[in-house]
């Protein structure tokens, strides 16, 4: 098998991790596009070293693609979103600004901010407080029932955002 075929069953590979981590598919075909090219670039030159198989390499590649698209949806125009937990009203969004953002993005902004809100505002105290661990990037020590209540919280939550309209 040549290392094209091979590049061609690590694209087939990489496609649902990469659909899953964007969830658009058009975000995901670029992403793939850019993880390709970066890939055969990266062959051409040499810096395969064939410490791993070539479909775990490019997923590799198209997995830090995603998460850079993530970054940048999540951080567009220099604004970043982060959720506090309180005792008031659930959860309270403040942005850091770099740079003004449209009266559209704050709009969209808005709106997804009202429905993680209705969402965390639907699930128990103690998934709550989960939650907003996650959201926050806290990482979850050795403790296996806040392990447990982490993930059942995480489900929760993406059906509840799923259902929210």
């Amino acid at each position: 098998m040549t290392r094209g075929e091979e590049l061609v069953q690590a694209q087939d590979y990489a496609k649902w991790m990469v659909l899953r981590i964007v969830r658009d598919e058009e975000d995901a075909r670029d992403v793939l596009q850019t993880a390709t090219v970066k890939a055969l670039v990266a062959l051409r030159e040499g810096r395969f070293r064939g410490d791993c198989s070539l479909k775990t390499w490019f997923s590799t590649i198209a997995q830090n693609e995603a998460k850079m698209v993530l970054r940048g949806r999540l951080g567009a125009k220099g604004t970043r979103q982060f959720l506090s937990f309180d005792e008031g009203d659930g959860a309270e969004v403040e942005q850091l600004r770099s740079e003004e953002v449209s009266p559209l993005e704050r709009v969209v902004q808005g709106e997804v901010v009202a429905r993680v809100r209705h969402a965390i505002a639907r699930l128990s105290p103690l998934m709550r407080e989960e939650a907003g661990r996650w959201l926050a990037g806290d990482k979850v020590g050795a403790d296996g029932r806040r392990k447990a209540r982490r993930h059942h919280a995480r489900v929760r939550l993406r059906e509840l955002l799923s259902v929210v309209q």
